[in-house]
């Protein structure tokens, strides 16, 4: 069943109901939530099913699934720069447990899965203080970095070579039409050296699909801020 985590990760890249609009897309907040490192996605994964089982009896008990959300939350407002989106990331994990529409055996299983693998956060979250703070690790001290036009262009030229993930052909093109459209030849030499030396690492690395699909999320952001340096509108054109 080791499976089971990294097919719950890929299945949550679609955008949770809280940001199903375009204008969540272009927050850097929420392009920074596609960046925090795996141990913080179990963390979050955790907190949420530890919500969830609260409701229900189980451990590790309100107080304690509280006392893990509020920690996770923490965390995840440090790094992504959003304490409200940042709650409701960790809310909305709870609420996908605790979906009715999720009756196949498959979503039992997963979530038996992740509650085992759990335990250890739950048994910190019961007990608090020192104990809680070394199961989650130290606290984050500064944002999470979005990706540059330049790394974002790589991944756009990847995705398009590979064939994988859903990059819109209008959007690289504007990205591209903004970084090199209007500098000298020098700087458009130096700006596609950095595209080409992004790109060469994607090849080594060979991201998977649902990687590169929370890669673009991560992008939006620096992509909204490029099309509003060539022109307003540029949200209402992303959109179409």
């Amino acid at each position: 069943m080791s499976y089971l985590f990294g097919l719950l990760l890929a299945l949550t890249i679609a955008l949770p109901s809280f940001a199903s609009d375009f204008s969540m897309l272009a927050e850097p907040a929420f392009g920074r939530s596609m960046l925090i490192s795996a141990a913080r996605e179990r963390q979050k994964e955790c907190a949420g099913l530890a919500l969830y089982w609260a409701e229900r009896g189980r451990s590790p008990g309100k107080e304690g699934a509280k006392r893990l959300a509020d920690a996770v939350v923490s965390r995840l407002t440090i790094e992504i720069g959003d304490a409200k989106l940042a709650g409701e990331l960790v809310e909305g994990k709870a609420a996908g447990y605790a979906d009715p529409t999720k009756t196949e055996p498959f979503w039992a299983e997963v979530r038996d899965y992740l509650t085992q693998k759990c335990q250890p956060y739950f048994n910190a979250a019961r007990k608090g203080g020192p104990e809680l703070a070394t199961a989650l690790g130290p606290m984050p001290t500064e944002l999470l970095q979005l990706p540059s036009e330049e790394q974002c262009l790589a991944t756009a030229d990847y995705a398009k070579e590979t064939g994988l993930g859903h990059w819109d052909k209008e959007v690289g093109e504007l990205l591209r039409r903004e970084r090199f459209q209007y500098v000298d030849a020098k700087e458009r030499d130096a700006r596609q050296a950095v595209v080409e030396g992004g790109l060469k690492v994607l090849r080594e690395k060979k991201p998977s699909e649902g990687q590169l699909e929370m890669m673009f999320v991560a992008c939006m952001p620096t992509v909204v801020a490029a099309g509003k340096r060539l022109g307003p509108g540029i949200e209402d054109q992303l959109e179409r």
